[in-house]
């Protein structure tokens, strides 16, 4: 019976509570759009070398359509860091195309004339390598397996064992594009001006 007492109890108060002038006032949420930082994001122009990326505070939402990014200062110092990290980076995993694997290093040196005798004009790197037992001769620096699956068949016509391997590769820098002197577009070898 104690149990029901205590019930009953609980009850009464809960609606004395609850029908107090206290509880019938209403507190709206607050909005929290208001403790966000809001930036706005401009993509560089293609076509001028020089142009970055801008990034600048603006208003969380002014009623206009557009795409506003959401960053914290710390995200931009972040990727800056992520950046520079990555400028000096020369290998990363990726894949080749194995030739050769066996312990006769004449045979190892016989493939790799027999390459590039065959696919100069292709200009993929040959990479061979010692390890113990085996000398292997790999070919290309290809990042992604697809890329290295269409060179594969080419190269299969001299060299029918070859097959694909994943493996550490070098990175080519980027080259960047030439800018006119007005800094406006890349310049491109268009039509000879002497019509020929």
């Amino acid at each position: 019976m104690t149990k029901g007492v205590e019930f009953i109890k609980l009850g009464l108060w809960a609606a004395l509570v609850w029908s107090s002038p206290l509880a019938a006032q209403t507190v709206e949420p607050e909005s929290p759009e208001r403790y966000r930082k809001s930036h706005s994001f401009t993509m560089p122009d293609p076509g001028n070398a020089n142009a970055t990326a801008q990034l600048r505070d603006s208003q969380p939402y002014s009623g206009t359509p557009g795409l506003n990014y959401l960053f914290d200062s710390r995200t931009t110092k972040l990727l800056d860091l992520h950046k520079k990290s990555n400028e000096g980076t020369s290998e990363a995993d990726g894949f080749r195309i194995q030739i050769y694997a066996g312990g006769d290093q004449n045979l190892a040196n016989e493939a790799r004339a027999d390459f590039l005798a065959t696919f100069t004009a292709e200009g993929y790197e040959i990479h061979q390598i010692w390890d113990p037992p085996h000398f292997r001769v790999r070919v290309g620096d290809f990042r992604t397996r697809t890329e290295a699956m269409n060179a594969l068949p080419n190269i299969r016509r001299i060299f029918p064992d070859g097959f694909v391997v994943a493996d550490k590769i070098k990175l080519k820098k980027a080259k960047k594009p030439q800018v006119a002197p007005d800094g406006t577009a890349p310049l491109s070898p268009g039509p000879n001006p002497s019509g020929r």
